[in-house]
């Protein structure tokens, strides 16, 4: 697959953006069975209830509750005794099932020393949930994280691999930024771009303008794109080449959001800055 580069981040000056609407619990719950139905996609071997109430951390009962209505749309059914959920592929809206999981992201120990400074130093100075992700195939797997409690957390809503919703998130979209036209277009295929609330780009020719920002500015944000309760900001890390292999996100409240997203990007930027100069290779 091949990738395309990314301009080393500068800070710029950047549109403002008009305040998130606030949270819906209806909205909630809707969120809550997409990510069953999705991870049961991702799940050839089938989930059971308890994975489930792992992955949301949520109860047993509203694991059990949360299968038990997609069992009875047809979007999954339980295999025999075993207490396992497959999805039924061919149900009509049903998410595809997921390829052969891709290869993990590595990094060396040293280069995963430096992010792991590089998240305590952004979270050092603005006192916001850091966290950083690897990027494969158009996917971020969130794999260290640092914040205070209550501060919204991406790990807790995808567990932690970021794949499906991609396009709500600016973690993801920094992710889905490194593809080629035809393995985003695949993307947007399998996935549809389903409107996670009402804010999310749900057009391919908005989502694909966004994404040439980004790949020009190295940073990306989501409006409360995924959740009306959250906004994110993420800036990448690239490699030799210029293709983004990691990012620094960080998650934030809507009024938080509004008040220091564009203080936020100048932040993360200036941090990836140093990163992606130390991966830039040394003029002859």
């Amino acid at each position: 697959m091949e990738t395309q580069g990314i301009t080393a981040p500068r800070a710029a000056d950047v549109p403002c953006r008009r305040p998130a609407m606030p949270a819906d619990r209806g909205l909630s719950t809707a969120r809550a069975v997409l990510c069953v139905l999705s991870f049961v996609a991702e799940s050839p071997g089938g989930v059971s209830a308890r994975q489930v109430a792992d992955r949301l951390a949520k109860s047993r009962s509203t694991a059990y509750h949360l299968l038990a209505s997609l069992e009875a749309e047809g979007f999954v059914a339980r295999a025999g005794h075993s207490g396992r959920y497959r999805l039924i592929a061919d149900k009509a809206g049903a998410p595809a099932p997921a390829p052969a999981a891709e290869t993990p992201v590595t990094v060396g120990p040293a280069r995963r020393r430096e992010l792991r400074s590089a998240m305590y130093e952004v979270f050092r100075r603005t006192c916001r949930r850091t966290c950083i992700a690897l990027f494969a195939d158009g996917a971020a797997r969130v794999v260290d994280e640092v914040g205070r409690q209550g501060i919204p957390r991406i790990s807790s809503i995808e567990k932690p691999l970021i794949r499906r919703t991609a396009h709500g998130l600016a973690i993801g979209k920094l992710a889905l930024a490194g593809l080629d036209d035809v393995a985003l277009q695949r993307y947007i295929d399998r996935t549809g771009l389903r409107p996670l609330t009402p804010l999310t780009i749900s057009d391919a020719g908005r989502l694909r303008a966004e994404l040439d920002e980004i790949r020009r500015r190295g940073v990306a944000t989501d409006r409360c794109e995924y959740d009306l309760g959250f906004g994110s900001v993420a800036a990448a890390i690239v490699d030799r080449n210029g293709a983004p292999v990691a990012g620094l996100g960080v998650t934030l409240t809507p009024a938080q959001f509004v008040a220091e997203r564009d203080e936020l990007q100048v932040t993360l930027l200036d941090v990836a800055a140093e990163l992606n100069h130390a991966a830039t290779p040394a003029c002859d």
